[in-house]
């Protein structure tokens, strides 16, 4: 709004011609969309991106780092191979390249870390799926750590899960992209330039009452995408 006042008026006063001008903006659209759930890892034909891809689907628990993300260790080798050999059988042919072994992976990723590969629908909402549950990597894990009878033991499973996610950062990212369009003689045209603000609200559950009985039917029903 943009208010007019003549020159011989003193300050704050408005004078007669007071003029208000509204202009109305264009109506403007936002769409809110999954953005691609593979491009958060690293290139998938490095052992690093086949690494954390293959942590990422639950296949896969040995800890690294950046720095240590492209060694061909004996566990990768392994977990890479059987990955490979699975799907092949699964799928009833060979694949006929790396390159068709990897777009598979991708794809697996694409349908499996959110539930179904699209945003819920209004009101609604689908699961997240993260890798959890590491089994303990060496023997002395099943002592007392050297704590002291009656005081609490070490949370070592705690602790190598927290290992694990430190070293592949991909973990439990989610693109989201919002396009913003605006109506221009009818038609909707992109908006460049425009901002959007969004907030994650904490997570709540819409019956607290029977939130422990959910939780308690899920354990032991982790999943990982077929092979």
């Amino acid at each position: 709004m943009v208010i007019s006042k003549s020159d011989d008026k003193a300050i704050g006063s408005v004078a007669a011609e007071v003029l208000n001008h509204f202009r109305l903006r264009d109506p403007r659209r936002i769409t809110v969309q999954l953005g691609d759930l593979d491009a958060v890892f690293e290139p998938v034909a490095g052992v690093h991106g086949k690494k954390q891809r293959l942590q990422a689907l639950g296949y896969y628990y040995e800890p690294f780092t950046a720095a240590t993300g492209n060694n061909v260790t004996e566990a990768y080798t392994n977990c890479a191979a059987a990955w490979r050999v699975r799907r092949e059988a699964t799928l009833g042919a060979p694949f006929a390249s790396n390159a068709a072994f990897e777009n598979d992976m991708q794809g697996q990723i694409r349908r499996f870390v959110v539930q179904g590969g699209a945003i819920p629908a209004r009101g609604g909402d689908v699961r997240l799926y993260v890798p959890g549950a590491l089994t303990y990597s060496a023997d002395a894990d099943l002592g007392d750590g050297g704590v002291a009878d009656g005081n609490p033991l070490p949370s070592t499973r705690f602790n190598d899960e927290g290992v694990m996610w430190t070293g592949n950062t991909a973990l439990g990212r989610i693109p989201i992209v919002f396009k913003v369009e605006r109506q221009v003689n009818g038609s909707w045209q992109p908006s460049p330039n425009e901002w959007i603000h969004f907030q994650l609200i904490p997570p709540y559950y819409d019956n607290p009452a029977h939130e422990l009985d959910d939780v308690n039917a899920l354990r032991g029903t982790g999943q990982r995408p077929a092979l």
